[in-house]
């Protein structure tokens, strides 16, 4: 601290020279002057320094961070993590698109659909009164590729089917038809159910299931 202010009274001392060389006069400086002048600059001088050593302290921390990180990702890969993980996904995936309908063109998969749903009201003795398929794309992208085109959004070739099924309201059918789709071995969601009470009872669903094209092979 000593060096400190003894090199700021060596610029007091060059600046007072500097200023009375211009003006001609003798500047005079009181002692408390002096000190005003040694004070602010050596709190000018801390503040820098508590500046730096507060901005040397957050660099040092965020390369602890990054050596830490980058430890970890070095034993997630020695240890063959990220191998054991691509393998998973891959089995997941291939779980996943065997859930999916196919067909070789989206008429086929609306018919097999709704024979689909035809075929399990049969069981409980239910004719339907009608089934609406409405199929969208599953990706609303104007960048989505055409089906079947490997470089596009994998999902761009995926499609989501609803049934909008009306019938005869039956208890233990509808039941019977709740139960078959959620332990079917395709994706099935009930997205919508309504139960019209009166003299005509009927019900009022949506079924939706997931379409992948799949192309024949020639």
């Amino acid at each position: 601290m000593t060096k400190v202010i003894d090199t700021l009274l060596r610029l007091i001392a060059e600046i007072r020279a500097q200023i009375e060389a211009r003006v001609g006069v003798q500047l005079v400086l009181t002692e408390r002057a002096k000190i005003g002048i040694v004070t602010g600059g050596a709190l000018a001088i801390l503040m820098i320094w508590l500046g730096l050593n507060t901005w040397v302290g957050h660099i040092e921390h965020q390369y602890g961070d990054v050596r830490i990180n980058l430890a970890r990702l070095k034993a997630q890969v020695e240890s063959g993590a990220w191998s054991e993980r691509k393998s998973q996904s891959h089995i997941l995936k291939s779980v996943l698109e065997d859930r999916l309908w196919t067909a070789e063109t989206p008429g086929l998969a609306e018919a097999g659909f709704e024979r689909w749903i035809r075929d399990h009201l049969a069981n409980s003795r239910i004719e339907p009164q009608q089934i609406q398929i409405r199929r969208v794309p599953l990706v609303q992208s104007a960048d989505a590729k055409s089906a079947g085109d490997a470089t596009g959004d994998p999902l761009a070739s995926v499609q989501r089917m609803t049934a909008k099924i009306l019938m005869p309201f039956d208890e233990n059918a509808l039941v019977a038809l709740l139960a078959d789709i959620a332990e079917s071995n395709k994706i099935m969601t009930v997205d919508r159910l309504v139960v019209r009470a009166g003299r005509n009872a009927r019900v009022e669903m949506d079924v939706s299931t997931f379409f992948r094209y799949h192309e024949r092979i020639r």
